[in-house]
């Protein structure tokens, strides 16, 4: 079956096979890890409302494509019983001066066309755009986890922790994320600048803008990635699906967040 085929051919890529004990006891803990999470609510049915106000979100050109997930924001954290203390100040308010300051840098260096936007600028844009035909935000820091840890000739034991640790943190800064984009359930640029002739540089995914999505993902793998290695520092290459061919160097996790 179609398990058994994903089985081997994930088996094939270990220098020895697990014994028949080590593989019980896999399949134990997955089978585990799966029951616990049936009712996490992912599969909820959420009926979704639009609001026409000034500073909601809405649907947005040029698919116009339903919110993404709007369940999300009430699934299951998986290491935490509670999102309360991790819940950041809204964004400004629209109408005022930090929210007028904001949307014109946007206007400025966003636009397809703009003439502000340096390449680096653009370029940085597209390789972590990550959208859903790539491996996403999340697929893309463990890319550069698996490039790290072939660097270091990791073994099994301490790629098991790795691994488990960055993609638990991932889940959870999702769910985290989505909690907060539907809470204050901000509106794009592409609506907010309501200017016909601009148009993003990149196509606006179907979900409330605040908090960034791929901002709290590269947070959160920055952070358990220099926890796990015990240091920001670290030098590595990193390409993207988004734009084959290209590869980028970073010094530290941080900086890789930051650009």
């Amino acid at each position: 079956g179609e398990f058994e085929t994903i089985r081997d051919r994930l088996l094939a890529g270990f220098p020895t096979s697990p014994t028949a004990n080590e593989w019980a006891t896999a399949h134990q803990c997955s089978v585990s890890v799966l029951d616990s999470r049936k009712d996490d609510g992912a599969n909820r049915s959420v009926n979704y409302i639009p609001h026409a106000e000034p500073g909601q979100w809405r649907r947005t050109a040029p698919f116009f494509r339903p919110p993404e997930l709007p369940q999300w924001s009430a699934v299951t954290l998986f290491s935490k019983d509670s999102a309360g203390s991790f819940y950041p100040p809204g964004p400004p308010a629209p109408g005022s001066g930090a929210w007028s300051s904001a949307l014109d840098e946007v206007r400025r260096l966003g636009g397809r066309a703009s003439t502000e936007r340096t390449a680096e600028q653009e370029l940085t844009a597209k390789f972590w755009s990550d959208f859903s035909y790539t491996n996403t935000p999340p697929g893309h820091w463990n890319d550069i986890a698996a490039s790290i840890s072939r660097g270091r000739g990791l073994g099994e034991r301490e790629n098991a922790r790795l691994f488990a640790r960055l993609n638990v943190a991932l889940a959870d800064a999702a769910i985290l994320c989505w909690k907060i984009k539907y809470t204050h359930n901000f509106w794009r640029p592409i609506t907010a600048v309501a200017e016909e002739s601009w148009q993003p540089l990149l196509t606006t995914p179907p979900h409330p803008e605040y908090p960034s999505g791929h901002g709290v993902f590269s947070g959160a793998a920055a952070e358990v990635l220099a926890d796990f290695f015990g240091s920001d520092a670290c030098h590595f290459r990193v390409r993207s699906d988004s734009m084959p061919g290209v590869e980028r160097k970073f010094d530290s996790f941080s900086e890789a967040v930051k650009m």
